[in-house]
Protein backbone atom coordinates (compact mmCIF):
# COMPACT_ATOMS: atom_id res chain seq x y z
CA UNK A 1 0.00 0.00 0.00
CA UNK A 2 1.35 3.19 -0.53
CA UNK A 3 2.78 5.62 2.01
CA UNK A 4 0.22 8.50 1.67
CA UNK A 5 -3.12 6.44 1.60
CA UNK A 6 -4.34 5.77 4.92
CA UNK A 7 -7.08 2.95 5.75
CA UNK A 8 -8.73 5.11 8.22
CA UNK A 9 -11.68 7.51 8.19
CA UNK A 10 -13.03 10.36 9.47
CA UNK A 11 -16.86 10.61 10.45
CA UNK A 12 -19.36 12.61 12.43
CA UNK A 13 -20.43 10.04 15.10
CA UNK A 14 -24.35 10.85 13.91
CA UNK A 15 -23.87 10.65 10.29
CA UNK A 16 -22.41 6.63 9.97
CA UNK A 17 -24.24 3.51 11.00
CA UNK A 18 -23.11 3.18 15.32
CA UNK A 19 -19.69 0.90 15.48
CA UNK A 20 -20.52 -2.37 16.58
CA UNK A 21 -17.12 -1.47 19.31
CA UNK A 22 -18.56 1.75 20.58
CA UNK A 23 -19.48 0.53 23.44
CA UNK A 24 -16.06 -1.69 23.93
CA UNK A 25 -14.07 1.51 22.96
CA UNK A 26 -16.48 3.65 25.71
CA UNK A 27 -15.58 1.20 28.19
CA UNK A 28 -12.16 1.31 27.13
CA UNK A 29 -11.92 5.18 27.30
CA UNK A 30 -13.82 5.03 30.67
CA UNK A 31 -14.09 8.28 32.54
CA UNK A 32 -11.40 9.32 30.15
CA UNK A 33 -7.50 10.01 29.98
CA UNK A 34 -4.90 12.72 29.73
CA UNK A 35 -7.46 15.14 29.57
CA UNK A 36 -10.12 13.80 27.03
CA UNK A 37 -13.27 13.39 29.10
CA UNK A 38 -14.97 10.22 28.89
CA UNK A 39 -18.53 9.51 27.91
CA UNK A 40 -21.45 9.40 30.77
CA UNK A 41 -23.24 6.24 29.44
CA UNK A 42 -25.25 6.45 32.55
CA UNK A 43 -26.79 9.37 31.25
CA UNK A 44 -28.14 7.99 28.63
CA UNK A 45 -30.58 4.87 27.82
CA UNK A 46 -28.63 3.11 25.48
CA UNK A 47 -25.89 3.47 22.55
CA UNK A 48 -28.36 4.46 20.38
CA UNK A 49 -29.31 7.70 22.77
CA UNK A 50 -25.99 8.59 23.28
CA UNK A 51 -25.20 9.21 19.22
CA UNK A 52 -28.33 10.95 18.96
CA UNK A 53 -27.20 13.34 22.35
CA UNK A 54 -24.11 13.87 20.37
CA UNK A 55 -25.95 15.15 16.99
CA UNK A 56 -27.77 17.62 19.78
CA UNK A 57 -24.50 18.84 21.34
CA UNK A 58 -23.82 19.46 17.21
CA UNK A 59 -26.45 21.32 16.46
CA UNK A 60 -26.47 23.74 20.35
CA UNK A 61 -29.82 21.73 21.14
CA UNK A 62 -30.58 21.50 24.70
CA UNK A 63 -26.57 21.97 26.13
CA UNK A 64 -25.65 23.35 29.47
CA UNK A 65 -25.13 27.22 29.75
CA UNK A 66 -21.53 26.59 30.43
CA UNK A 67 -21.08 24.20 27.48
CA UNK A 68 -20.46 25.07 23.68
CA UNK A 69 -21.80 23.29 20.76
CA UNK A 70 -19.11 20.24 19.88
CA UNK A 71 -19.04 17.83 16.71
CA UNK A 72 -17.74 14.52 17.73
CA UNK A 73 -15.63 12.65 14.87
CA UNK A 74 -14.67 8.86 14.90
CA UNK A 75 -11.69 7.31 13.42
CA UNK A 76 -12.88 4.57 11.52
CA UNK A 77 -10.64 1.58 10.50
CA UNK A 78 -10.73 -0.48 7.43
CA UNK A 79 -13.30 -2.54 9.01
CA UNK A 80 -15.36 0.28 10.05
CA UNK A 81 -14.30 -0.28 13.58
CA UNK A 82 -14.08 2.64 16.13
CA UNK A 83 -10.07 3.12 16.44
CA UNK A 84 -10.03 7.06 17.76
CA UNK A 85 -12.52 9.89 18.59
CA UNK A 86 -11.98 13.97 18.29
CA UNK A 87 -14.34 16.81 19.76
CA UNK A 88 -14.73 19.75 17.90
CA UNK A 89 -15.77 23.00 19.58
CA UNK A 90 -17.29 25.41 17.50
CA UNK A 91 -16.35 28.43 19.37
CA UNK A 92 -14.39 29.16 22.85
CA UNK A 93 -15.80 30.35 26.16
CA UNK A 94 -13.64 31.44 29.39
CA UNK A 95 -13.36 27.89 30.42
CA UNK A 96 -12.09 26.28 27.14
CA UNK A 97 -9.98 29.32 26.29
CA UNK A 98 -8.26 29.08 29.45
CA UNK A 99 -7.87 24.76 29.45
CA UNK A 100 -9.10 22.23 26.94
CA UNK A 101 -8.85 24.23 23.18
CA UNK A 102 -11.13 23.58 20.23
CA UNK A 103 -10.06 20.04 20.04
CA UNK A 104 -9.61 16.77 22.16
CA UNK A 105 -8.92 13.71 21.01
CA UNK A 106 -7.97 10.31 21.52
CA UNK A 107 -6.83 7.21 19.92
CA UNK A 108 -7.66 3.43 21.24
CA UNK A 109 -4.41 2.01 22.94
CA UNK A 110 -4.72 -0.74 20.07
CA UNK A 111 -4.52 1.99 17.44
CA UNK A 112 -1.49 3.91 18.79
CA UNK A 113 1.84 4.04 17.05
CA UNK A 114 -0.30 3.34 13.73
CA UNK A 115 -0.50 6.87 12.67
CA UNK A 116 -3.91 7.11 13.68
CA UNK A 117 -3.72 10.10 15.77
CA UNK A 118 -2.15 11.67 12.85
CA UNK A 119 -4.50 10.69 10.68
CA UNK A 120 -7.46 12.15 13.29
CA UNK A 121 -5.98 15.19 14.20
CA UNK A 122 -5.30 16.27 10.95
CA UNK A 123 -9.10 15.73 9.80
CA UNK A 124 -10.63 16.98 12.60
CA UNK A 125 -8.00 20.31 11.39
CA UNK A 126 -9.85 19.84 8.27
CA UNK A 127 -13.49 20.41 9.66
CA UNK A 128 -12.41 23.31 11.86
CA UNK A 129 -11.04 25.30 8.51
CA UNK A 130 -14.55 24.51 7.34
CA UNK A 131 -15.83 25.73 10.42
CA UNK A 132 -13.84 29.51 9.71
CA UNK A 133 -11.73 28.80 12.80
CA UNK A 134 -8.37 30.64 12.01
CA UNK A 135 -6.54 30.04 15.22
CA UNK A 136 -6.96 26.66 16.99
CA UNK A 137 -6.17 25.81 20.26
CA UNK A 138 -5.18 22.64 21.72
CA UNK A 139 -4.25 22.14 25.50
CA UNK A 140 -2.38 19.08 26.65
CA UNK A 141 -0.55 17.62 29.60
CA UNK A 142 3.14 18.35 30.35
CA UNK A 143 4.08 14.95 30.41
CA UNK A 144 2.01 13.95 27.34
CA UNK A 145 5.30 14.09 25.09
CA UNK A 146 3.79 11.91 22.63
CA UNK A 147 0.54 14.54 21.98
CA UNK A 148 3.01 17.34 22.13
CA UNK A 149 5.04 15.77 18.95
CA UNK A 150 2.14 14.72 17.33
CA UNK A 151 0.60 18.78 17.80
CA UNK A 152 3.34 20.00 16.94
CA UNK A 153 3.81 18.53 13.60
CA UNK A 154 0.87 19.30 12.35
CA UNK A 155 2.40 22.98 13.11
CA UNK A 156 1.08 23.44 16.79
CA UNK A 157 3.18 26.25 18.42
CA UNK A 158 3.43 26.18 22.03
CA UNK A 159 2.94 29.10 23.89
CA UNK A 160 5.20 28.77 26.71
CA UNK A 161 7.43 25.43 27.12
CA UNK A 162 7.03 25.61 31.20
CA UNK A 163 3.36 25.41 30.93
CA UNK A 164 0.74 26.73 32.90
CA UNK A 165 -0.57 25.02 36.17
CA UNK A 166 -4.65 23.31 36.38
CA UNK A 167 -6.13 25.16 39.63
CA UNK A 168 -8.12 22.52 40.12
CA UNK A 169 -6.01 19.48 39.59
CA UNK A 170 -2.78 21.57 40.28
CA UNK A 171 -0.98 19.71 36.96
CA UNK A 172 0.57 21.49 34.22
CA UNK A 173 -0.65 21.57 31.09
CA UNK A 174 1.19 23.22 27.47
CA UNK A 175 -1.24 25.80 25.37
CA UNK A 176 -0.81 25.25 21.51
CA UNK A 177 -2.14 27.26 18.75
CA UNK A 178 -2.17 26.02 14.92
CA UNK A 179 -2.97 28.57 12.03
CA UNK A 180 -5.42 27.26 9.61
CA UNK A 181 -5.27 28.53 6.48
CA UNK A 182 -8.55 29.10 4.14
CA UNK A 183 -10.82 30.36 7.22
CA UNK A 184 -13.31 33.21 5.66
CA UNK A 185 -12.30 36.22 7.50
CA UNK A 186 -16.01 36.93 8.69
CA UNK A 187 -16.16 33.45 10.30
CA UNK A 188 -12.41 33.70 11.99
CA UNK A 189 -13.87 37.12 13.25
CA UNK A 190 -16.94 35.47 14.66
CA UNK A 191 -15.23 32.30 16.16
CA UNK A 192 -13.41 35.26 18.60
CA UNK A 193 -16.21 36.77 19.76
Amino acid sequence: MPAHTCPMRLSPAFATAIPTNLGEFLAVLGTGERGFSGANLSAHADLRTYVQRLEQEANGVDIPAAFVPMSTFWLLDDRDQLIGMSRLRHRLNERLRFKGGHIGFYVAPTARRRRAGSHLLRETLVQANALGIAQVLLTTDRDNLAAQGLIERHGGVAEDRTGVRDPELGTMFLRYWITLSGASKSARFAHHL
